[in-house]
């Protein structure tokens, strides 16, 4: 798995780029989506790194699985990796920023992603 920033590491990272209280869904949706990236989109792994609760963790994971944002075979399926690459045009990082917080939204049961039958998930 190599090396994982400490919690404390991410929740700057986000509090930074995303203002909001540490006990706030959308914080919450958001940390499990990032951390999810790094662990992969595995509940209990998650809840460890995180130490949320785990049946926050457990209804969060499952609308991302719903929606295809976690999907069965371990993928994490975001169009947000802009927020991670430094050289990111301003456009890009405009348009996974609102990609990200979609997802986040999608997190929380606010949006839901559409699938056609037939179709990989969308990215967001």
């Amino acid at each position: 798995m190599g090396h994982l920033p400490l919690f404390e590491e991410l929740v700057e990272a986000l509090k930074e780029d995303f203002p909001t209280q540490e006990d706030d869904g959308y914080f919450i949706s958001a940390a499990i989506l990032v951390s999810s990236t790094m662990i992969g989109p595995d509940p209990e792994k998650i809840t460890e790194y995180t130490g949320f609760e785990p049946e926050v963790v457990q209804e969060i994971a499952q609308r991302y699985q719903e929606n295809g944002i976690w999907t069965d075979d371990g993928l994490v399926c975001v169009s947000w990796d802009a927020l991670f690459d430094p050289n990111s045009a301003e456009s890009d990082l405009e348009e996974a920023t609102t990609a990200f917080i979609m997802d986040v939204l999608v997190g929380l049961g606010f949006l839901k992603r559409n699938i056609k039958e037939g179709e990989d998930a969308p990215e967001s």
